[in-house]
C-alpha cells in the first residue's frame, strides 16, 4: 500500500534586531562638522561666545582628540549647534546618546538639548519648532545621555543650545549619535509546499528588511523544532530537499 505524505506548513517571522548607527559625531575633522549648522544669535563672535572644536586639556575630549565646547564670554551669548538632518522613520527604538562635561557650574546659564522635525537645515533656529529633551545641568566630569527619541518620525535635527549672560557654566560635548534598531521582519506570506516523489520544496515571498531565511522542521506539530541545515535555497526565496515519505511540519523565518 502506498503510503500518503502529508506536509504541514507553519510560517513565522525572526526577531533578530539589528542595531544601527544613523549618525555620529565626534568633531574630529572640519567645524562645524559637514551638514551642521552653527547659528549665535547674541555677543561678539570671540572664541567662548559661541560652540567650538577644542582640544583644551580640561575638561579634554571624551574620545579622540578634540570635543565641541561653549563657554560664557563678554555680554549676552546665545548660540545653537545643530546637527545634520537624520531620517529616523525607518528605524524603531531610536535614540539620541552623548557625552557631555560641564565646568564652573556654579555660573549657571541655560544648557538645553532639543528636538525639531520641520527646520530647514540651515539658518535660524528660531523658525521652527523645537522640543527641549533635555535642560539639566551636572558638573562632575563626563556622563553620557543617552535620550528616547522614538516618539518622532521623519527626518529630525538636534540642537544644544547655550544661554547666558556675562556669566555661564562651560560646556562639552563629544561623541553624538543618533541610533536606532532595524525593524524586526514580517511573517512570509504566500507560503506554498509541495512534493515531486522525491523531494520537498517551499517557496514564499520576499520579505521587506529580511537578509535571509531559514527553514526549520519536526516530526509533531508541537515538538521541538530543529532549523534543517540539509537542503538547498534555489532562490532566495525557494527551498528543497530530498525528503522520504513521511510526515513533517516545517516553517520558513525571515531573519534580519
Amino acid at each position: 500500500m502506498k503510503k500518503t505524505i502529508l506536509f504541514f506548513l507553519l510560517f513565522t517571522a525572526g526577531m533578530a534586531f539589528g542595531a544601527d548607527i544613523m549618525s555620529e559625531e565626534s568633531f574630529e575633522g572640519s567645524f562645524p562638522p559637514s551638514g551642521w549648522e552653527l547659528y549665535k544669535f547674541d555677543g561678539d563672535w570671540w572664541e567662548g561666545d559661541y560652540w567650538t572644536q577644542e582640544d583644551y586639556s580640561h575638561p579634554g575630549p571624551h574620545s579622540g582628540t578634540y570635543f565641541a565646547w561653549q563657554t560664557e564670554g563678554f555680554g549676552e551669548d546665545h548660540s545653537w549647534l545643530i546637527t545634520k538632518g537624520v531620517d529616523i522613520s525607518s528605524y524603531i527604538n531610536q535614540q539620541l546618546v552623548y557625552w557631555e562635561d560641564v565646568g564652573d557650574i556654579g555660573y549657571a546659564g541655560e544648557h538645553n538639548v532639543k528636538i525639531s522635525t520641520n527646520y530647514s537645515g540651515s539658518g535660524d533656529p528660531s523658525s521652527a519648532n523645537w522640543t527641549t529633551l533635555r535642560s539639566a545641568i551636572v558638573d562632575g566630569g563626563y556622563y553620557q545621555r543617552t535620550i528616547d527619541i522614538s516618539g518622532y518620525t521623519g527626518t529630525i535635527y538636534i540642537a544644544f543650545q547655550y544661554i547666558a549672560n556675562n556669566a555661564g557654566a562651560d560646556w562639552a560635548i563629544d561623541d553624538v549619535k543618533i541610533t536606532g534598531d532595524t525593524p524586526p521582519p514580517t511573517a512570509p506570506a504566500n507560503v506554498i509546499i509541495s512534493h515531486d516523489g522525491s523531494n520537498v520544496n517551499i517557496t514564499w515571498d520576499a520579505v521587506t528588511n529580511a537578509t535571509s531565511y531559514e527553514i526549520w522542521s519536526c516530526d509533531t506539530p508541537d515538538g521541538t523544532f530543529v532549523q534543517e541545515i540539509a537542503g538547498t535555497f534555489p532562490t532566495t526565496t525557494s527551498w528543497t530537499k530530498a525528503e522520504a515519505n513521511a510526515k513533517k511540519f516545517y516553517f520558513v523565518k525571515a531573519v534580519n
